[in-house]
This record gives C-alpha cells, structure tokens and sequence, in this order.
C-alpha cells in the first residue's frame, strides 16, 4: 500500500476513533441503590466516599471509607468504643468480593490498637476482620455485618526473689466478636440513616448485653 493510500485511511479513520465512547474504569454493576448506602457494603464505588456515624448501646464510633483507582479496593479507617472504656483505632482495606445487581459482599482487613481503662485495664496491638453483605431493595438497605477483633496483650509480672526483682512477661490473644443487622434508608441524595441491632460478646466465652445503635451516613458525592 503507498505512503498516499494509508494517509487516506488514517484520515478517513480518525473521526470514527475520535467518536468512540471511553472504556468505563469501573464498569461495576448496581449495587446498593445510592453510592452514601455503600457504607452498610462496606466499600464504595470508584470515585466515592462515605461517612458514618454511629451511636447507641454500647458502642459510639465514625468510620470512613473512600474508593481507590482499583476497583472494589477501599481504603478504610475508624475509631470505635464500648461505652467509651474500651476504643478501637484501627485503619485497613475492604475489598468488594461479590457484586451483583442486588447484593454486594466486602471483605475487610484493618489493624491498629486497642486501650481499655478501667478495673481491667488492657491496652495493645490489635487487628479487626470483617464481612459485609448488604442487598438493596428500592432505597431501602438491609445489611448483615460479622466482625472478629483480636488484640495482643502483654502481662508483665514482677517476682521478688533473694536475687532481687525476677521480670516475667506473657502474652495472649483476647478475642471479641460481634454481629450486627442495619436496615438503611436513604434520605435524599448524599445522606441516609440506618438502625441497627448489635450482638457482642466480650472476652468469650462469656456473655454480653445485646445492644443497639443509629448511624448518620454522609458520603456519595464525586
């Protein structure tokens, strides 16, 4: 083909390549039904963020998540306490594992420290597993949420012996799960609220006070 033949066809080309619409970067299908709902998911869309907020019986918290350029992945942070004696700080991912038009499963992964005052004080490193399924039903949202938080704590005791001071240290891992039911409601676009149910068990195997919580969730807007 000559020099003149394929500068005609690149010419001829060129509109229909300018008129070709852009790859989505994030062809995700529907999930929840607004983007500020994807807080009950646990991962938002690409672009997005959400905030929420949480009171109730016992805990108290804010937690935020906003979409990072892969898609599913968010980045993740929140600080939540019991009655405001035992405060979790904890930051991570989430990662959307199934995504559909109704139903969205996230899986999350945060790590941080944990303080607790009182008569039995603690304090130490701590991680926090999650997972998240939340299906859309109009602007209405029911979510189930299962957390598994361990915290690594160190026992220091100090012996007197003809020696002097004898120092033995122990550590141990402390487990504490709670389960959670939300059922949210958009408000308008950018705000929703959600009601909830909470089951914790702390320091298992022994029992816990069910509770309850409202969160104001804020977030959606690109």
């Amino acid at each position: 083909m000559s020099p003149l033949s394929l500068l005609l066809a690149f010419v001829l080309a060129t509109p229909a390549l300018a008129e070709r619409p852009p790859q989505n970067p994030d062809p995700r299908p529907m999930g929840p039904p607004d983007p500020h709902l994807d807080a009950l998911a646990g991962a938002s869309d690409l672009g997005d963020w959400a905030v929420s907020l949480e009171a109730g019986f016992p805990f108290f918290g804010v937690r935020g998540q906003v979409a990072t350029p892969w898609a599913g992945l968010n980045a993740v942070g929140s600080v939540n306490s019991a009655l405001f004696a035992d405060t979790w700080a904890l930051g991570g991912v989430s990662m959307r594992w199934v995504d559909t038009h109704r139903v969205v499963l996230s899986g999350e992964l945060l790590v941080g420290g944990t303080v607790r005052t009182g008569d039995l004080s603690r304090r130490g490193p701590a991680a926090q597993t999650t997972l998240r399924l939340a299906r859309g039903h109009g602007r209405v949202v029911p979510a189930l949420t299962l957390s598994s938080r361990q915290v690594l704590l160190t026992d220091v005791q100090v012996n007197q012996t003809a020696e002097g001071e004898l120092i033995e240290r122990s550590r141990a891992v402390a487990w504490s799960p709670v389960a959670s039911f939300d059922v949210g409601v958009g408000v308008c676009p950018g705000f929703a609220v959600s009601a909830g149910l909470d089951v914790p068990w702390f320091d298992p195997p022994g029992f816990s006070l069910p509770g309850a919580h409202l969160n104001l969730i804020v977030g959606g807007w690109k």
